[in-house]
């Protein structure tokens, strides 16, 4: 069952964030994470992070695991090359879906 929990960790962090971009009047569209968490401001970007995890370090977890989503979901075929961290897409995930629910209300 791990191909099945990156591919919803990545989905649904692909839509917390295309819906943070909405809350700002910006449509970003498309599945790469890492752009869609770089174009965040800062603030939304430190707030994601939160205290356990610095810049420099979801960089470098966005760059392995940005292409979650397109690389997994058709991961039994076997032509790429599978490696991701589950950890760190249910983190990110879980922080990007707070801080959605955050922005809509306030």
């Amino acid at each position: 069952l791990f191909l099945p929990q990156v591919v919803n960790y990545a989905f649904a962090c692909e839509v917390a964030l295309t819906g943070l971009h909405l809350l700002r009047g910006r449509s970003r569209g498309g599945h790469e994470l890492k752009a869609l968490y770089e174009r965040l401001p800062e603030p939304t970007k430190d707030r994601i992070r939160g205290p356990n995890w610095s810049a420099a370090d979801v960089k470098a977890a966005l760059k392995r695991d940005g292409r979650a989503f397109e690389v997994f979901r058709y991961g039994y075929e076997g032509r790429n090359r599978l490696v991701t961290s589950p950890v760190f897409l249910r983190f990110f995930t879980n922080s990007c879906i707070a801080v959605l629910r955050e922005e809509r209300v306030s």
